[in-house]
């Protein structure tokens, strides 16, 4: 299916869609949505000035709020609409969000048991149900017809939203002005408060 529409996602328009993208994706069935995982991990290395002073290595757990070493994943959730809310003015109707996951691996400890109270297990599927520790970088609703254009739109959007991921987290996520740095900070042990 070769398809020259152009479709934008997240801000990042899509011209061409390119298929070969699929490969980069894991699919995961989770109840009634379904959701698209990268398959490679990401790293994000930023070491405070004391850290690189010291030549410590990024895996050193460091308590300045500025030194941030973790690893995360780009995750695709697909949700039917009508079928959570069996409301009529849904049918037909997805919904299709974008999130940067931070690895279950990285997350402080009192992160992971706040997920794994709430949600009987730790990994990144969890980690976006429980939905404090993974940022939101774009969601639309869209038809049923639209649904496999927008999701593969998402999938190259990574593509350009990865090389300009700093962007994308300094905007605000909520109405009081808590930015993706701010929710990466609580994940990793940081701060006290998501936001």
């Amino acid at each position: 299916m070769e398809d020259n529409t152009v479709t934008t996602f997240a801000g990042v328009k899509a011209f061409k869609q390119d298929l070969s993208v699929h490969k980069e994706w894991d699919e995961i069935e989770y109840g009634d949505e379904k959701f698209y995982m990268t398959k490679k991990e990401f790293e994000h290395i930023e070491q405070c000035e004391e850290c690189v002073d010291n030549k410590r290595p990024t895996s050193y757990i460091c308590s300045d709020e500025n030194c941030l070493n973790y690893k995360y994943r780009y995750i695709i959730r697909e949700t039917d609409l009508y079928n959570i809310t069996m409301d009529d003015q849904y049918e037909d109707k997805y919904e299709v969000t974008l999130y940067m996951v931070v690895s279950p691996e990285s997350l402080c400890n009192e992160r992971k048991e706040e997920v794994n109270s709430s949600m009987d297990r730790v990994d990144y599927i969890s980690i976006v149900e429980y939905g404090t520790c993974s940022i939101m970088l774009g969601n639309e609703v869209i038809s049923e017809e639209a649904l496999e254009r927008n999701v593969l739109a998402a999938k190259e959007a990574v593509r350009l939203i990865d090389s300009m991921r700093g962007f994308y987290l300094d905007r605000a996520v909520n109405r009081i002005g808590t930015d993706g740095w701010h929710i990466i900070r609580y994940a990793l042990g940081k701060v006290d408060r998501p936001f």
